[in-house]
């Protein structure tokens, strides 16, 4: 019984995380990037090819 418990308060919000993080991912992969995030990754492909 106490071994139970101890289950429960471990995983049980641990599951709750882990779908939430999952959750986060999905939405940002559904969001398409915006300008700004664009500019940033040209500039830092330049930037490496330059060296």
């Amino acid at each position: 019984m106490i071994g139970e418990a101890t289950l429960a308060m471990l995983y049980v919000p641990l599951f709750f995380y882990l779908f939430d993080k999952l959750n986060e991912r999905s939405e940002s992969k559904k969001k398409p990037p915006t300008h700004v995030e664009n500019l940033l990754t040209a500039a830092s492909s330049i930037h490496l090819e330059g060296e």
